[in-house]
């Protein structure tokens, strides 16, 4: 589990082990997005996949491996202020070559209705494709190893947070929308982020462990 970002979250909800049941996707074990993509495939299969959606703006950075774009709208929302003028669609491959993980921006909104109405917006639409998420603003998060709780700026608070893990024949994926605010703006973020069956166990004994430590401190103390 990824450290960044922790102490901030640590103070805002608490991260305990609960039983998890991943949503079996519809697709049967082919988890496709953006009209083609699929996890594994290489940065050139996907530019071709963009290109062919119309896709006209495409940004190749080999030594980031990243392939990143510029919509206007995301999944039928309207962007907010700042997005409109940089790449606001990251794809991340590894150093094989191979696709791992979606991430959007979606900008900075200034109205807290603007804002609100953006984020259950996305969230309604995951919603109906995924079925309901694993959390929603419950004081519970299964992982933060995604993108999107990695781009708060130091200013910037988590408000709103949604979170869906999808199981398929190679693997699974953890979908994270995550909201956050300061003084005059909020902004969203999400992430699809590709998890092997190993790194699924890496999490899961991690929070088998700090549950361990924390019935021991129990123990201890009572």
């Amino acid at each position: 589990m990824k450290k960044t970002f922790a102490l901030i979250l640590l103070v805002i909800v608490q991260i305990i082990v609960i039983p998890v049941k991943a949503v079996e996707i519809k697709q049967k074990g082919v988890f496709t997005i953006r009209g083609g993509a699929q996890f594994g495939m290489s940065i050139e299969e996907i530019d071709a996949i963009e290109a062919a959606n119309g896709t006209t703006r495409r940004n190749i950075k080999s030594e980031y491996n990243t392939l990143s774009l510029k919509e206007e709208y995301i999944a039928g929302v309207s962007i907010g202020r700042c997005a409109e003028t940089q790449d606001n669609v990251t794809y991340y491959f590894d150093e094989n070559n191979r696709f791992i993980e979606l991430y959007y921006w979606f900008g900075y909104y200034d109205s807290s209705s603007q804002y609100k109405s953006a984020f259950n917006d996305i969230v309604s639409a995951l919603t109906n494709k995924y079925q309901q998420p694993i959390h929603f603003n419950d004081g519970d998060i299964f992982s933060i190893e995604g993108r999107a709780w990695d781009y708060f700026p130091s200013v910037f608070t988590l408000s709103d947070y949604a979170q869906w893990l999808l199981q398929f024949e190679s693997g699974y994926v953890l979908c994270d929308v995550v909201g956050s605010y300061s003084k005059n703006s909020h902004q969203i973020s999400m992430n699809y982020k590709y998890l092997t069956e190993k790194e699924m166990n890496t999490i899961l004994q991690s929070f088998a462990d700090e549950d361990a430590q924390r019935k021991n401190s129990i123990d201890k103390d009572i």
